[in-house]
């Protein structure tokens, strides 16, 4: 007994630290005076700072203890200042939401925004593709235009746009795109004429039409939708609106009432009609956004994720701290799952609150209304009361108040009632109950009814209700979410702690059991590409058994998983959409999560169900399970790695020198003695000068020196020489090690030639500015060849020419004879043209049978022409192709340029090679096989 009672109070010493660490957290939070919201710049902060502050100073009338500071960031900005805890309240747009989301543990939204537009409120948004120029019609036409977006984290204005050029098949990464910094800023570079077209989200255009700062008769819209009740231009499929998020440190109670004056906004709200929006409604599901951002393979979905130990206690503070009290855990957890449940409560207590203002917007609201003659029995109601439970409002006549009894769960049934009771006796003042409704396809859907006798007879009995009704199913799946949510969260909070207490196999077992608990599922399977290993579990099985590869079952199911994921992306689909190869199992829904590293498939997460299909929920709890599981068992093997350490150093395949606090060698590896030329005796005692090529400045070691100093790390290039006198470029990377003491102790370099990559950069460099067919200079290098030369004229006040060259005939020969005969003819000119011009010209391909010459240096007009003539000449002369004499010509347009004297205006290779165009379009019409030169009137 003494020896338990020794044991217990060194325990309850523990709670009692443990408690008053938690209640100094508690107030350091409570003595908070500033909440910090921050708002994604779309648009100039100009235009931004005065119009949200109206929400800031509205919030903060709530919480009379407290101030908001607002803050307009763009998205890197705001990214960063969540990774360092600088905000707790975020408006921002999906796309960036769903990045922060996916790298930081963000909860989901608590609140939607609706914009308003001529009387119609919308919580969806969308892209905008608008051009000035009617060269541009299609889609397919942007494959050569240069196209204006905002920035690659505006969803709008970049990432739903995007989508509709990949399902017109155009090559997303040939376009070519200007990030410009804001939504007006993509309208002015297409005003300017530095942009062909532009992506902007949805209701910009509105805005600058009814500021008179752009004619709707003006613009063109490529791709136009036209949406029912859709109050705005619109390109693109439309997405959730932008999202409010609170973040998890807030307290609860601060959380519930920003909710509660959040969902208060509507319309006719002064505080909405200040800011121009229409309010706010419960969230919506930015799944699909998610998806978008998956299928187009942006950040953070273009790369496997690979995240430390550092990295995932840095992203997810609060539970690293709470694991830390391992004998504390399942406390933690249930804090959190009570937390969460309070938020489910929340949603609901808001819509109580709601009831007020409901009642003096309910003729612009989508609720449903009901008027009750209680002697009679009869009811009316409107069409969106029928729409709710899926019927036309014909189709329930004749109404009365057996038609509501027939369509409630039968226990809801009973709650009502009593709730009627309880207000015709006027112990209530209104009627208010959540039901379940039979839909018209058999399902359930959950109504909030809401009413109140507004007449009464003399005896004090009711005659007269009306009512509401609205639809809450949302709500309510949102809170069977959240429920869920917190039993995976509880479960994923355990498993860095139980891969500590078992072996890789048992842990693996453990967490697919838990998987099928929270999934509901039938079947699950981790499948290890490396160890070509398979773990199956079954719902009847217990936690510890397994089944192998052997069994045909799961032989069976892992070729449908892996079917599933071949174009590696998580999915969940339907029996009856397999092929029937494969479709030989009793089970319907399957879903399916890879792992991906460099393209590779190197875990894949498998589940079953036997009665019915998976959703997007369950599909969201496999990815957390697959990309933790994945994360702790990369971090378990890479502390076996650690041990392994000692043979990495003569393995490497970069060359390391370690070096003492003097400077002199201790030892090098292999792969440096390779690099070098020089054995381990020739450089240990010796400082790594001896490396040293004499390329770079004493200046650049000064700077060197003070960096490693200060910093205690180094990265760079620079050039070294080798034991034969032989120069390379290297890169190395130097880090310092010290003492307790903070001395330094050794330095440690690494050292890796890079001869080959910095070739193959002069190569991509090359093949960036250069046609690949015929070699010769592409519309880049061209376009500043150009500008070049319109300043060398400005300074030599000698002529320019810019000449645009297009084949007549080709598409005739291209078509009876193939490319590749297209392609051959392309070559020979493009040698031919060469040979007209002198070395100081060019000549480039710019596109199919497209070239544009540019003649420099021209004293007088006349000098032209020979020139013109020579590349008409070569154009025209035969072509031998396999047997065939192909012919071809060409008409040519030239355009003159010389900058007046004294003049300011200057025109740029964009217009050069505009003007030339139109000369060779006059050539076109004058009967091809012929040049026009502008200015001067004269054809021939």
């Amino acid at each position: 007994m003494n020896n338990l009672t020794t044991r217990i109070k060194p325990f309850w010493r523990f709670l009692i630290a443990l408690a008053f660490y938690l209640g100094s957290m508690s107030l350091s939070w409570a003595q908070t005076t500033t909440l910090h919201l921050g708002i994604y710049a779309h648009r100039d902060l100009a235009n931004l700072k005065d119009r949200y502050q109206p929400l800031a100073e509205y919030l903060q009338r709530a919480l009379p203890n407290q101030t908001i500071e607002l803050h307009l960031m763009n998205g890197e900005t705001l990214h960063q200042a969540v990774l360092n805890n600088q905000l707790d309240l975020l408006l921002l747009n999906p796309a960036l939401f769903e990045v922060i989301r996916h790298e930081h543990s963000l909860t989901g939204a608590v609140a939607t925004l609706e914009r308003s537009y001529q009387g119609i409120s919308t919580p969806y948004l969308g892209g905008v593709i608008f051009s000035l120029n009617p060269r541009w019609q299609t889609l397919a036409d942007l494959q050569k235009a240069r196209i204006a977006i905002a920035s690659t984290s505006n969803a709008g204005a970049y990432v739903i746009a995007l989508r509709e050029l990949k399902r017109a098949q155009l090559n997303l990464n040939q376009l070519t795109l200007i990030p410009t910094g804001s939504n007006d800023a993509v309208v002015e570079q297409v005003l300017s004429g530095q942009a062909d077209v532009g992506f902007v989200r949805t209701g910009l255009l509105e805005e600058y039409f009814a500021e008179g700062r752009l004619q709707a008769n003006q613009v063109q819209i490529l791709n136009q939708q036209f949406l029912p009740n859709y109050p705005f231009i619109v390109s693109t499929t439309l997405y959730p609106e932008w999202p409010f998020v609170i973040l998890n440190h807030v307290p609860a109670q601060t959380q519930r009432t920003l909710i509660a004056q959040l969902l208060q906004l509507n319309a006719e709200h002064p505080v909405s009609q200040a800011i121009g929006i229409g309010g706010f409604v419960p969230p919506l599901n930015y799944m699909p956004m998610q998806q978008l951002l998956q299928e187009l393979q942006l950040y953070p979905y273009n790369i496997a994720p690979e995240i430390s130990l550092a990295e995932f206690i840095h992203q997810h503070r609060i539970p690293a701290i709470l694991l830390g009290f391992s004998l504390l855990g399942l406390l933690a957890l249930m804090a959190r799952i009570l937390h969460l449940n309070r938020q489910q409560q929340m949603t609901v207590q808001t819509l109580k609150q709601q009831e007020n203002t409901l009642q003096q917007v309910i003729s612009g609201t989508q609720a449903g209304t009901w008027e009750w003659d209680i002697p009679m029995g009869s009811i009316k109601i409107n069409r969106r009361w029928a729409q709710i439970v899926g019927y036309e409002l014909e189709a329930l006549t004749p109404l009365s108040i057996e038609t509501w009894n027939r369509l409630v769960f039968p226990e809801d049934l009973l709650v009502s009632n009593q709730r009627l009771a309880e207000h015709f006796a006027q112990q209530s003042e209104h009627y208010e109950c959540q039901v379940r409704m039979r839909h018209k396809n058999g399902q359930w859907v959950w109504v909030l009814d809401r009413g109140r006798v507004w007449l009464w007879n003399e005896k004090g009995e009711p005659i007269k209700m009306s009512g509401t009704h609205l639809d809450i199913s949302e709500i309510k799946q949102h809170e069977l979410l959240l429920a869920h949510k917190a039993q995976r969260d509880a479960v994923l909070l355990q498993l860095p702690i139980v891969i500590e207490q078992k072996s890789e196999a048992d842990f693996v077992i453990h967490a697919l059991q838990a998987l099928l608990n929270l999934t509901q599922s039938d079947l699950t399977a981790l499948y290890l590409a490396q160890k070509t290993e398979l773990i199956c579990l079954g719902s009847a099985h217990s936690s510890n058994e397994t089944r192998q590869n052997s069994s045909t079952e799961m032989t069976q199911a892992l070729a449908i998983w892996q079917h599933l994921q071949t174009d590696k992306q998580p999915k969940f689909v339907e029996k009856d959409a397999l092929p029937t190869a494969l479709a030989q199992l009793e089970y319907i829904g399957y879903c399916a999560v890879p792992i991906i590293e460099k393209t590779q498939t190197v875990m894949l997460l498998g589940l079953a169900k036997r009665n019915q299909s998976h959703d997007v929920s369950t599909l969201e709890t496999a990815q957390l399970f697959a990309n933790t599981l994945w994360r702790l068992l990369l971090r378990n093997r890479t502390q076996a790695r650690l041990r392994q350490a000692a043979s990495v150093f003569d393995s490497a395949q970069e060359g390391i020198i370690i070096a003492d606090a003097q400077g002199l060698i201790l030892d090098v590896n292999q792969a440096f003695q390779q690099i070098t030329g020089y054995r381990a005796e020739d450089v240990i005692g010796k400082t790594p000068h001896i490396l040293s090529s004499g390329l770079q400045n004493p200046a650049f070691y000064q700077q060197f020196w003070q960096d490693l100093t200060a910093k205690g790390h180094w990265s760079g290039e620079l050039w070294n020489r080798r034991k034969n006198g032989e120069l390379y470029p290297q890169r190395l990377t130097i880090n310092t090690t010290r003492n307790h003491q903070g001395e330094v102790q050794h330095y440690i370099a690494l050292i890796a030639d890079i001869t080959d990559e910095k070739n193959h950069i002069q190569q991509l460099e090359y093949l960036a500015n250069h046609d690949q067919l015929t070699d010769l200079p592409n519309r880049i290098l061209l376009t500043d060849r150009i500008n070049q030369a319109i300043l060398r004229s400005e300074r030599s006040q000698t002529l320019l020419a810019t000449v645009f060259i297009d084949l007549d005939l080709f598409k005739p020969i291209n078509d009876q004879y193939g490319h590749a005969a297209g392609d051959w003819i392309l070559k020979i000119l493009a040698e031919r043209f060469k040979a007209c011009l002198r070395h100081q010209d060019t000549i480039a391909r710019i596109g199919g049978d497209e070239f544009v010459a540019l003649i420099i240096d021209l004293n007088h007009a006349e000098e032209l022409r020979p020139v013109l003539e020579r590349l008409r000449a070569a154009a025209e002369e035969p072509i031998e192709y396999e047997n065939h004499v192909l012919t071809v010509t060409a008409s040519i347009g030239a355009y003159l340029y010389q900058k007046p004297l004294y003049s300011e205006e200057t025109l740029d290779a964009d217009q050069l090679m505009r003007e030339a165009d139109q000369a060779m379009y006059q050539a076109k019409q004058q009967g091809k096989n012929r040049y026009v030169i502008y200015p001067l009137p004269l054809a021939i």
